[in-house]
């Protein structure tokens, strides 16, 4: 199906939200205590806007970061948020090392 047909198909919901609808609008009179959310790119842009919204409402937050001292010093007045390190240069190396290798027979031989 080509993108043109999948527009064609996609109806209005009928939110009364837009493009131009601020966050703040969206989750008016929606309370998030008790709930957890993980944030992935949090802590700058549209990530760090949604870690604001999210947390307004009152959910505990997780943002996972590459600099997790960057990332608390943009979090800083954000409550009810935990950054954490993530480093996806193991499992990179991981996955690329098991593709490029033949496999081994029992005894380390090929």
């Amino acid at each position: 199906m080509s993108t043109r047909q999948q527009q064609q198909q996609q109806h209005k919901i009928g939110s009364g939200f837009g493009a131009n609808s601020p966050a703040v609008d969206v989750r008016d009179g929606i309370s998030l205590q008790g709930r957890t959310a993980l944030v992935t790119g949090g802590c700058s842009g549209l990530g760090l806007e949604i870690t604001r919204a999210l947390s307004r409402a009152g959910a505990q937050l997780i943002v996972p970061a590459r600099r997790p001292a960057t990332a608390r010093e943009a979090l800083r007045d954000v409550p009810r948020v935990e950054v954490r390190s993530l480093n996806l240069r193991p499992a990179a190396r991981t996955a690329r090392t098991a593709t490029s290798r033949s496999p081994r027979r029992a005894g380390g031989r090929a």
